[in-house]
């Protein structure tokens, strides 16, 4: 049985690293399977990571603030999400937003292989990710639009300073240049980290559903998947101390190994069914 690892490098290299990794990882994959009807979507992804990757850099090396950055994260992800309905479409797909269970209204075939992709990615964060202890700080909104991040220390020295707004965050502080890095999910760290790889597996999860594999079938491929591209994740966690290095692009490779055994034994039915749905 596996144990859970101790981990050893510092948690802002590691987060800044895979998050940095899997957006360049998905506007590749998005670049590579755009089309003149979803072109759109990608040039939308493009623009959103030229700009924030652009202010990123500009800013003062020694105090580098990485939520430029992860700002543009959900809106480069929910692109790809619309990128993905937009080109089921013409397959049968007839949903066009995330639907995570039953209660929030009807759960189709493809939202199925979104959420069984990300139970299996939650999992492997629970069981072999760990993050240390989350820091907590305070951020500040002022008239003028602007915003200030403190540490909880620094937030208690600083009182009456006009703000108009205090909410809270979560994440790693800043050592020596290394940029601070906040968390999508305070209570589980190691669900940031292992979106590394979700790019590619929402892209298998299209390719199931357009080749219309068995769900059993589907899990076994998601499941593989990411099994492959755990030797990736490990490289980072690590600090390359183990697993596989180079994930851009080399994870493109695994996945088309996947998607070339998917094409062979099922590209018959999508025809069939592509021919039907071209009739009606």
């Amino acid at each position: 049985m596996r144990t859970r690892k101790r981990m050893k490098t510092d948690p802002n290299t590691v987060l800044s690293n895979a998050i940095y990794m899997g957006l360049v990882a998905l506007i590749r994959l998005a670049r590579n399977r755009t089309s003149k009807k979803t072109r759109r979507y990608y040039n939308s992804i493009e623009k959103m990571w030229q700009k924030a990757r652009a202010a990123y850099e500009n800013q003062n090396k020694r105090y580098r603030d990485f939520l430029l950055i992860q700002n543009a994260e959900p809106n480069m992800r929910g692109q790809f999400l619309k990128f993905v309905w937009s080109s089921t479409r013409r397959f049968g797909n007839r949903e066009t937003k995330r639907a995570y269970s039953w209660l929030e209204g009807s759960v189709g075939t493809l939202n199925s292989l979104l959420n069984y992709a990300g139970a299996r990615l939650r999992d492997l964060a629970m069981t072999l990710y760990p993050f240390p202890e989350p820091v907590k700080f305070e951020v500040r909104k002022y008239s003028d639009g602007s915003k200030e991040t403190f540490t909880m220390k620094e937030a208690e020295k600083i009182k009456n300073d006009g703000a108009i707004k205090t909410y809270y965050k979560f994440g790693f502080e800043r050592k020596g240049k290394l940029p601070r890095v906040y968390l999508s999910h305070p209570t589980l760290a190691g669900l940031d980290f292992v979106d590394m790889i979700r790019a590619h597996c929402v892209e298998l999860c299209r390719q199931c559903f357009i080749y219309e594999v068995p769900m059993t079938e589907a899990h076994r491929y998601i499941r593989l998947l990411i099994h492959q591209l755990k030797p990736f994740l490990e490289w980072v966690y690590s600090g390359g101390k183990r697993g596989r290095n180079n994930f851009n692009p080399n994870a493109d490779a695994e996945l088309r190994k996947i998607v070339l055994e998917i094409r062979s034994l099922y590209q018959k039915r999508s025809k069939t069914r592509k021919r039907i749905s071209h009739k009606n």
